[in-house]
């Protein structure tokens, strides 16, 4: 279970829903996920025995007043723009809680270490120039997930994986980062309860209650945890609320839609099927995956619900008509207006767009192909992620990742809980289901490395399958060879570093 999610569990059973007993949880139950109510009672017991970063720091160096300088991405605290926060970064308390929960890990690891942080902002290019100079300017670097993988693969990055010190296999980092995202065997990014920004770039879709009660529907909610929850499911459901509204015979924005998304959406929603582009063989490697009858299945089922423009208002489609921003002008309003059962996007927008909705608004996983599907799978913005990495300009990366190591921990009972349970349960979502839902977002969040790299064009042939119609077969076979030319480039890049 992945360790986040233990504590928006714990949060919400002890907190937000007091009304659920323990006797209750005694009982043993699977959700649509594969949670047990068992397991959840084992974690509670756990997690009160102790605190994590307690243990870990039994055993803490001095590290005399040693400083550790990183790289940031920059801060915006617009909500009304594209909001870009960062993990680590808190230089004082401000009474915001997610801000003053990051300063009290900070300090908590710094006193504990005798160490101090300095931090600038600053993107991919800082790390390169960097490396180029063979500067050791940067200990470790927090900015998005698609700027660490292109580092990664231009061999910036130390292996994660070398380091004896940081001990990946803790709970409080993400396992199905490591195990996703390493390349024969070497790992050069890694994400968990040290950063929030992996989860809250998570995609999900949100869907509008009073929408869904207006047209008889079975409420989402039933369809996930019964495991009904399917392409054709939301389909049936998203072409039920699809109706020229104001009687012109064109379908335009101020008409009901099924579903508000964009071209990104499109391939996000195929991996909730489980497939993807590049698998990885029993040594590691990737392989093309994409040439198999369950991922033609996937694509022409999503294609069904995305390609239909009386179904589906896409962002692409629409950006002539504002003047401005088709999301602040017509997308965000649209859904929160009543005119659209679905809209799929990010979680933050739960605290940042939506938070202030006044029509009542649920989120839910991404659909599965079919009933037969075990797991649900949620993808996410490598722009909006973030990561953690160590340059291989840095002199000490033992050091560096012994301050890591306390950070994550100490991020149980500070950053993780000031998040979940502060700002998002509390201020975002809006029922007592959605907690729920988010356990299976969460513990179902899936990476495709053919979709984070563009290794022989793989990246540019996902996001173009919108456009291909009823041809992926054909589309996906002319793809095919340039696609492993470029992972047998990437592999040998790999494994001769």
């Amino acid at each position: 279970m992945n360790n986040k999610m233990i504590r928006i569990i714990c949060f919400v059973l002890l907190i937000l829903f007091c009304f659920l007993t323990i006797a209750s949880c005694s009982e043993k139950t699977e959700t649509a996920g594969g949670t047990e109510t068992e397991e959840i009672n084992s974690v509670i017991a756990e997690t009160t025995q102790g605190d994590p970063f307690d243990i870990l720091a039994a055993n803490a160096p001095d590290l005399e007043g040693l400083t550790l300088n990183f790289l940031a991405r920059p801060y915006s605290s617009n909500a009304a723009a594209y909001v870009i926060y960062t993990d680590i970064c808190a230089a004082e308390t401000t009474g915001e809680p997610l801000n003053d929960a990051i300063y009290a890990r900070n300090q908590r690891v710094a006193e504990k270490y005798n160490v101090n942080f300095t931090w600038s902002e600053g993107d991919a290019s800082h790390v390169q120039k960097t490396v180029l100079a063979q500067d050791a300017v940067y200990d470790f670097v927090n900015i998005a997930l698609a700027s660490h993988i292109s580092l990664a693969n231009s061999g910036h990055l130390t292996d994660l994986n070398t380091i004896a010190a940081l001990d990946l296999t803790q709970p409080y980092w993400d396992a199905n980062c490591s195990r996703l995202m390493s390349v024969c065997g070497k790992l050069y990014l890694t994400m968990g309860e040290i950063n929030t920004m992996d989860d809250r770039y998570t995609w999900c879709y949100y869907f509008n209650k009073a929408l869904a009660e207006d047209y008889g529907l079975e409420t989402p909610y039933d369809a996930v945890l019964g495991g009904t929850w399917t392409f054709e499911k939301m389909q049936a459901m998203a072409q039920s609320t699809a109706a020229d509204i104001n009687g012109d015979s064109v379908m335009n924005q101020e008409d009901s839609w099924g579903i508000l998304s964009e071209n990104y959406g499109f391939y996000l929603t195929v991996l909730g099927s489980g497939q993807r582009c590049i698998e990885k063989d029993a040594e590691d490697k990737p392989v093309f995956s994409m040439n198999n009858d369950r991922m033609i299945a996937a694509l022409e089922k999503v294609h069904a619900i995305y390609g239909n423009e009386n179904v589906t208002f896409l962002a692409e489609n629409w950006y002539s008509i504002a003047s401005n921003n088709v999301w602040s002008e017509y997308i965000y309003p649209m859904f929160m207006n009543n005119q659209a059962l679905f809209f799929m996007g990010h979680l933050d927008l739960a605290t940042t767009t939506f938070r202030d909705m006044e029509n009542p608004y649920g989120i839910i996983p991404t659909p599965k192909l079919d009933e037969e599907q075990e797991n649900f799978w949620c993808s996410g913005t490598e722009y909006g992620m973030t990561a953690i990495s160590i340059p291989v300009t840095n002199t000490d990366y033992e050091t560096t990742s012994t301050v890591l190591e306390a950070m994550a921990a100490a991020s149980v009972t500070t950053v993780t809980p000031a998040y979940y349970n502060t700002v998002l349960i509390n201020k975002g979502l809006r029922d007592e289901q959605s907690p729920i839902m988010l356990e299976i977002i969460m513990n179902s969040k899936t990476f495709d490395l053919g979709f984070l790299n563009d290794w022989g064009g793989s990246k540019s042939l996902c996001f173009g399958l919108i456009s291909a119609g009823g041809k992926f077969a054909s589309v996906i076979a002319a793809a095919e060879e340039k696609v492993m030319k470029g992972l047998e480039k990437a592999v040998s890049d790999y494994e001769n570093r």
